[in-house]
């Protein structure tokens, strides 16, 4: 029985715990998110905002330039990142006392779902249109994408975010 009354009073900690997490995975979306690798051409490495947002590249030749768009805007990456943000808002509120009895779970609703969402970062990225002699080509296959270090540490805080909120739920 003194387990489980350190786990109540430990309680109040939970929410800055999970809220502290779920910041952490917001941050991940400054460091790399895919990598591009096709052929022997050398890895390109594109962070999470490239990956959101969009990117395009000129290149100069003299008088020629050329852009290359990599990525079109995603909004389903973008999703992912507001959903983090949705959840430590939420615990921030619950910190507050104003959002209510479903707080926690809703909380947990945001992290568990956008920890789905940051496996998927390569399924949902959207390449860019590049215009070669008038017909339009895509910019990259998705086989030549890989997931990098950010997505799968957003995962992780995501994870445990989602643990720290079940248990503030379970042990009351």
């Amino acid at each position: 029985m003194a387990i489980k009354e350190k786990i109540v009073k430990a309680r109040k900690y939970f929410d800055i715990i999970a809220a502290v997490l779920g910041v952490v995975a917001i941050i991940m979306m400054f460091i790399p998110a895919v990598v591009y690798k096709a052929g022997t051409e050398a890895e390109k490495v594109y962070t999470g905002l490239q990956v959101i947002f969009g990117y395009s590249e000129t290149t100069k030749a003299g008088m020629i330039s050329v852009t290359t768009n990599h990525f079109a805007f995603s909004f389903m990456n973008l999703l992912t990142y507001v959903l983090f943000l949705g959840g430590v808002v939420v615990l921030v509120l619950n910190m507050l006392g104003k959002s209510g009895k479903f707080g926690s779970f809703i909380a947990l609703a945001c992290f568990v779902v956008a920890t789905v969402f940051a496996f998927c970062t390569v399924a949902f990225s959207v390449p860019g249109v590049n215009e070669i002699l008038g017909n339009a080509v895509n910019a990259w296959k998705v086989e030549d994408l890989t997931l990098s270090a950010g997505p799968i540490v957003a995962a992780i805080m995501g994870i445990l975010a989602s643990v720290v909120c079940a248990g503030k739920i379970l042990f009351k």
